[in-house]
């Protein structure tokens, strides 16, 4: 009876074994490639809360908080080369050779500030990344679109939708330079309730208006150009 239940196991397993597909193979390693982005992003975004709490609050030292920001930059690196497209590398990778740097110099300076500079440096690639497009088009927000609608490029109001995307890329560009600016004021000048309060609430509320905004404003565009030919 007990070899009869174990071959029947062993068949059970090999049949479970039969059912997966590549495609299921492809799409949990897509799952698990998600989850570790999405978690390196949330602490990422966080991070200023994190120097708050632990520099200015706890009084942790900074060689002691820069030790943790080396492990957590490694853990966006491996991730970042996990999640790779072929050869390019996404942001997630580019913040944490970032958060590397200012893990590294904050060891070896021993100085509060370094840290908190991590807030002005995804204002500075995001300004790099919306802003080289405007002069090598089509602009970020518009390849955004067609990724989104392949349908877009032969559509009648293809011009319009184009010309709305290069308005949109040109705010956030603007967004970046003022929001990185006062970021940069915010730890050379202000206090560190001043850094604190800007960078942990106020700058993520502005962006989430913006957001909000432009997403608005997108629902009235789209009701206004038809996007295939009738």
């Amino acid at each position: 009876m007990g070899s009869v239940k174990k071959r029947d196991n062993r068949m059970g397993i090999v049949a479970a074994q039969e059912d997966i597909t590549p495609g299921d193979i492809v799409n949990n390693k897509r799952k698990y490639k998600n989850i570790i982005n999405i978690l390196f992003n949330a602490v990422l975004v966080i991070y200023p809360i994190l120097v708050f709490y632990f520099l200015i609050i706890q009084k942790v030292p900074v060689r002691v908080f820069s030790l943790f920001t080396l492990a957590f930059a490694l853990f966006g690196f491996v991730a970042g080369i996990i999640n790779r497209s072929g050869k390019k590398f996404g942001l997630s990778f580019w913040n944490s050779i970032l958060l590397m740097v200012i893990g590294g110099v904050s060891f070896i300076i021993n100085i509060d500030m370094i840290p908190k500079l991590f807030p002005i440096f995804p204002n500075i690639i995001l300004l790099y990344t919306f802003g080289i497009t405007l002069f090598r088009p089509p602009v970020i927000i518009y390849r955004f679109a067609v990724l989104a609608d392949k349908s877009i490029p032969e559509s009648p109001g293809q011009k319009k939708i184009a010309a709305y995307c290069y308005k949109v890329t040109v705010i956030w560009v603007v967004f970046f330079i003022v929001n990185g600016s006062i970021a940069a004021f915010t730890v050379f000048c202000g206090s560190d309730l001043i850094w604190a309060v800007y960078n942990n609430a106020v700058a993520p509320a502005l962006t989430g208006l913006l957001f909000a905004g432009e997403f608005i404003a997108r629902k009235f565009m789209q009701k206004k150009i038809p996007k295939t030919a009738s």
